[in-house]
This record gives C-alpha cells, sequence and structure tokens, in this order.
C-alpha cells in the first residue's frame, strides 16, 4: 500500500486550491539536464543538476504546453505517454528548443514525470522512462514517452545459429562442474543433454554399394 504524505491527503480532500502542476526532469544522452513544467515554478528535482544532488530545489521553465494520455497495465507491458513541448521561445537566430537539439541527444533521454501538488510539497503521480522526438515543427516538439519496464527494448544478445555452444562453461544452464573449460563443442560437452549448438554431422546406417558399370568400350566413329 502507498503511504501518501499527511499534507498530500489533506490537500487532496480540500474543496479549492491550486491546480497540480506537471512537471518534467529530461537528462539527455550527454548528461544534460532540463527542468520543464507547464507553468514556471521553483520545486525539488528527482534528476539532480550536474553539479548538484537529487531533491534538490530548481527552476523549472514553462515549456510544457500538454501532456498526452498515459497508458497504465498491470502486467509488462509497457507504460506509454507524450509531452507537447513549446518552440517559439528564443531569438530570431534560433529558438531555444532547436538549440537544444543541437547540443544534445533527445533520443533515449532518461525522462520522470511528476503531478506536483505544490501546496503538499509532493507528487501524486510519477513515472520513469525515457523519451524519443516524434514530430518536430516551427513552434512544437512532440515528444514519445516510454517506460522503463520496456521487455522489448533488451539489448541482450540473441543466440546464433552456429555449431559452437552458446551457454558460458560453468554457468547455471551449462550445469558443467568440472575443473577443466570445455572447448565449446558436442565432442568436448560435459553435459551433452544441455549442449546448445547446432550439429552438422551425420551418421550413414546403410552400406556402400558398388556401382556396377560397364567395361566394354565402344567405337561412336562413323563408318566410312
Amino acid at each position: 500500500m502507498i503511504q501518501y504524505p499527511q499534507t498530500l491527503v489533506q490537500i487532496g480532500g480540500a474543496r479549492t486550491g491550486l491546480a497540480p502542476a506537471n512537471l518534467l526532469d529530461l537528462q539527455t544522452v550527454e548528461g544534460n539536464v532540463y527542468y520543464w513544467a507547464d507553468r514556471k515554478l521553483t520545486a525539488p528535482c528527482v534528476i539532480p543538476p550536474e553539479d548538484g544532488v537529487a531533491g534538490q530545489v530548481v527552476t523549472y521553465s514553462p515549456w510544457l504546453l500538454n501532456v498526452g494520455a498515459f497508458k497504465f497495465f498491470r502486467s509488462l507491458q509497457t507504460i506509454t505517454g507524450s509531452f507537447l513541448i513549446q518552440n517559439i521561445s528564443g531569438d530570431s537566430m534560433a529558438r531555444d528548443v532547436e538549440k537544444i537539439l543541437r547540443a544534445s541527444a533527445i533520443e533515449g533521454a532518461l525522462a520522470v514525470y511528476r503531478m506536483w501538488e505544490g501546496a503538499a510539497q509532493a507528487a501524486r503521480r510519477e513515472v520513469h522512462g525515457t523519451l524519443t522526438a516524434d514530430q518536430i515543427t516551427e513552434t512544437e516538439l512532440q515528444l514519445k514517452f516510454t517506460g522503463l519496464l520496456n521487455p522489448s527494448q533488451g539489448d541482450a544478445p540473441a543466440e546464433s545459429y552456429s555449431e559452437t555452444c552458446q551457454l558460458v562453461w560453468g554457468s547455471l544452464r551449462c550445469g558443467a562442474t568440472g575443473s577443466t573449460e570445455c572447448q565449446y563443442s558436442f565432442q568436448s560437452c560435459q553435459v551433452i543433454e544441455r549442449f546448445m549448438g547446432t550439429m552438422n554431422s551425420y551418421e550413414k546406417n546403410w552400406g556402400e554399394a558398388v556401382v556396377t558399370v560397364p567395361t566394354t568400350q565402344l567405337n561412336r566413329r562413323r563408318k566410312i
């Protein structure tokens, strides 16, 4: 059971009050950190600044125009969502979002979204994931959000089709307990029933037969 702070319970039961703020902490692949919200405010961060710590109070820029509908699942299916970022601030030479895109890699950036209750100084909802740029126009930037728990993005190498065993010697799947490492071949396998490879040799269970060929030479030249 999730234990909410008492201040958040009191704010939630009030009939009036300020609407929760949408906060987005973003850290690019290069390590650059940005803080965006749907209004300009200060709040404790989740992703720390380059020279700071988590929980430090930072200023959020009012660049977040809209938070798309989030889809949550009671399974390993990945959480999805979207964010709409303004792309109009800046100068006549380059806009602020354009400068960030040129200086950083948004693809795969770490993101933390919070529905923040300023009066309670607590978040009603907090989601961690990664971002990818979906659509960029002269005025807006559409970002797609994917939860961190995403089995489809596993980077474990797939087992290849080979005569060499794919298991690591002595691992749990291998099951070998000897002191001498095998050669990762079927002939040297110490636990044959767990060999993870392809056999390319076949045993012939029939005898060889000698083909009868004619021994009489034929002269096929035409007679004159």
